[in-house]
């Protein structure tokens, strides 16, 4: 056993002494003997937890997190993306059933060009619900959770191909953070008898919340 090892052992097992005998010295200042002490934790009461809470209590307590890390995917993006001639309705490639007239107004006039060549993507699940000033600070910034139409495409593609399950298509939304601050959520939906994409977009300076359950992408690096 290392000797930094054994100082901690050590130090853990004093500082436990410590607390314990703190504890005991508070209980006979309240005429109750170390007997009591003995059988609440024999009988498995969960003493230490209620110390912790009754110590924390006015103390700053960590906040939960938003996002809990779900997985990663690595794409690459075709190298010249024309958003109109992708996303329409008779796209053979994918099943598009729906476009908002916020993404058509703000994303289908749109071209881009691939700078990188293979991205590696990350995406997380929405522990809770937030707006998406919270979700993007946690990403780390606006530079790490933004991604691109082509790496949205990219995925969908993969998807149609059954070569990576990473966007959701149980009906909670995929959300992508695409340069003109907006959100893009592809929820998968039922329409009559035909299945298809439901692409939407909204300002992140929106009011509105994501739910718990919906999945965020981001950049990985």
């Amino acid at each position: 056993m290392g000797k930094q090892l054994k100082s901690n052992i050590v130090g853990d097992m004093m500082r436990g002494a410590q607390i314990v005998k703190a504890i005991s010295d508070a209980l006979r200042d309240r005429s109750v003997g170390d007997e009591y002490l003995l059988r609440v934790l024999r009988e498995g009461s969960d003493l230490p937890g209620k110390i912790a809470d009754l110590l924390m209590e006015g103390e700053d307590k960590p906040a939960r997190l938003i996002l809990t890390p779900t997985g990663t995917v690595k794409v690459k993006p075709t190298e010249k993306l024309i958003a109109c001639e992708f996303f329409t309705k008779e796209n053979p490639s994918v099943a598009i059933s729906y476009l908002s007239e916020s993404f058509i107004n703000w994303f289908l006039g749109k071209t881009e060009v691939r700078v990188k060549g293979e991205v590696n993507l990350r995406y997380h699940t929405l522990a809770k619900p937030s707006v998406d000033g919270p979700i993007i600070a946690e990403l780390g910034g606006e530079t790490k959770a933004e991604t691109t139409l082509a790496e949205i495409v990219e995925l969908m593609m993969m998807q149609a191909h059954r070569k990576s399950d990473a966007l959701l298509a149980n009906g909670y939304a995929n959300i992508f953070y695409v340069r003109n601050a907006v959100g893009v959520c592809a929820p998968w939906s039922w329409l009559g008898s035909a299945a298809g994409w439901r692409v939407d977009a909204c300002s992140v300076a929106g009011p509105g919340a994501w739910c718990a359950g919906h999945r965020v992408f981001s950049r990985d690096s």
